[in-house]
């Protein structure tokens, strides 16, 4: 049990789920408005260039080469139609539930 009286850096980190996409809407961002609507933190990566984009692709980082991607407790999930809905459901569907439900 932590003590509200230490600092920040002592206390106990919970891992959000950060997203990674382009530095632009296009399909990421219905995933980013579920987020939002449902009050859920998470990280919004936008990738810096392309490169860093095709870096990643070709070093397997992102499953299936693919983008939007939920990187979640070391969990990489894609396909933005089962991340949005997952997400914005309101089903009570929180990242380590998400990621215990067979694929």
């Amino acid at each position: 049990m932590t003590d509200a009286k230490e600092p920040p850096e002592k206390k106990v980190r919970v891992d959000v789920p950060k997203l990674l996409y382009f530095n632009f809407p296009g399909k990421g961002e219905c995933i980013r408005l579920a987020f939002h609507y449902g009050g859920i933190p998470f990280e919004d990566y936008r990738f810096s260039s392309r490169e860093e984009f095709t870096k990643m692709k070709e070093s397997g980082e992102l499953q299936f080469g693919q983008v939007p991607a939920l990187v979640v407790d070391g969990k990489t999930l894609t396909q933005s139609a089962l991340s949005s809905v997952s997400w914005g459901s309101g089903q009570g569907c929180t990242p380590k539930i998400l990621c215990s439900r067979p694929m």
